[in-house]
């Protein structure tokens, strides 16, 4: 019996060292795929180059409505992640994507829902490596983000907003009980945007953020559907 189980542990170190084999085989540069010449244009008419820097950051309506967040809102967010992004250059990638260039492909993707093979084409970015990008910056967006903008679980009275979603969304038994560090990180950053995009606009109007409110009055925002109870009503974006 203790044979057949030292036999069966060198079949699976034998395989094991194969497949790694394998792996270093298909990684290394010769094996490397070329990069496509459409990909080594980007510095040059990537969507980062010829539309954000050139034209979107001088319009700041437009900037807003490609992202969703206007200039400051933007750079506020940048100036978070920007380190945690950086990477240095090395022999095969001499000047690596920048960190608001991975922050405009992740926004534009939130901000849209295009498919990574549409990004690709117009950033100039290969659909495989703006997979890996919103990955990571999703992942430090939400590191980042979280404890600014969305409250601690633990002092959250789940009965009370209940209570309020009830009486303001007419959505009974919803007491929002789920743990952001459990939560997919797209969802906990799409959260973390919306009330950034909510505080800023109470602030603009003279209110606090958790300032409590009566539920039976609309809340007018560009960012939000104004609601009140039993109706639904539209508001354009001016």
């Amino acid at each position: 019996m203790e044979q057949v189980i030292i036999n069966n542990n060198k079949i699976i170190i034998h395989l094991l060292e194969e497949e790694e084999e394998e792996e270093i085989m298909y990684t290394s540069n010769a094996y490397r795929k070329p990069i496509s010449n459409l990909f080594k244009t980007r510095e040059k008419e990537g969507f980062f180059k010829v539309l954000i820097n050139s034209h979107l950051r001088e319009n700041k309506n437009k900037f807003r409505e490609f992202f969703r967040l206007n200039y400051d809102q933007f750079h506020f967010i940048l100036a978070l992640i920007k380190d945690d992004l950086t990477l240095p250059a090395s022999n095969r990638i001499k000047n690596p994507i920048s960190p608001d260039e991975k922050l405009a492909v992740t926004l534009r993707y939130l901000a849209t829902g295009e498919s990574f093979r549409s990004l690709s084409f117009a950033f100039r970015i290969s659909h495989s490596y703006i997979s890996v990008i919103v990955k990571d910056t999703l992942s430090t967006l939400k590191k980042h983000l979280m404890p600014i903008f969305l409250p601690d679980i633990s002092t959250i009275d789940l009965n009370k907003k209940a209570s309020e979603f009830w009486t303001k969304w007419n959505f009974p038994n919803c007491p929002i009980n789920i743990d952001p560090m459990t939560c997919d990180d797209l969802i906990v950053v799409a959260c973390c945007l919306h009330n950034l995009l909510r505080e800023a606009y109470l602030e603009e109007n003279g209110q606090a953020f958790f300032e409590e409110r009566d539920s039976s009055t609309t809340l007018q925002t560009n960012n939000l559907i104004p609601i009140t109870r039993g109706s639904v009503s539209w508001q354009e974006d001016k």
